[in-house]
């Protein structure tokens, strides 16, 4: 007698509340990082209170804008992230589920690196955090047990990065 977990096929291998785990293990980890940012540039600068007030605008109904009518100015680092980023979605072309998870993995890992290795700050960092912010919930529906929103979400994806150019130089 064979019996399987009811809530285990052979697309998701793990149950729903596994997969919740993850995303919410994701997530977390993306606000630790963001903080480790932010703590790292209270470490090298004497006046922090432009950097904190920069975060504290960039909130959920913060909107992407431009640096009056200009790109707001990125540090090297960043850029270089940001194009391997934008790279890897060009070539990508996930056909499965696994494919879309594998994707979502690399793309969480370059904008891990990408929050790691920042060193902006004021307007441009807080308008970094929420264009990242906007990529990162299309990163994580990368793992939509439907394939449809999959695919959309990387459409969407592309159409962010193809925006970068637009708000940072």
């Amino acid at each position: 007698m064979n019996q399987k977990h009811p809530y285990v096929n052979e697309a998701r291998p793990f149950p729903p509340a596994f997969s919740l785990i993850y995303r919410c293990g994701l997530m977390l980890g993306i606000c630790i990082l963001s903080m480790a940012c932010s703590h790292e540039h209270d470490a090298h600068h004497q006046d922090t209170s432009e950097h904190n007030h920069a975060n504290s605008s960039a909130g959920a109904d913060a909107e992407l804008s431009l640096n009056a009518g200009k790109p707001w100015e990125a540090d090297a680092s960043t850029n270089q992230g940001m194009r391997k980023l934008n790279a890897r979605l060009e070539h990508a072309e996930p056909e499965t589920p696994a494919g879309y998870r594998q994707l979502q993995q690399q793309l969480q890992s370059d904008v891990n690196t990408i929050i790691a290795h920042c060193q902006m700050e004021g307007p441009a960092h807080a308008q970094l955090h929420i264009y990242l912010g906007m990529m990162q919930s299309e990163i994580d529906a990368l793992d939509s047990p439907k394939s449809h929103q999959a695919q959309q979400a990387l459409l969407k994806l592309r159409n962010l990065s193809a925006e970068y150019d637009s708000y940072f130089q």
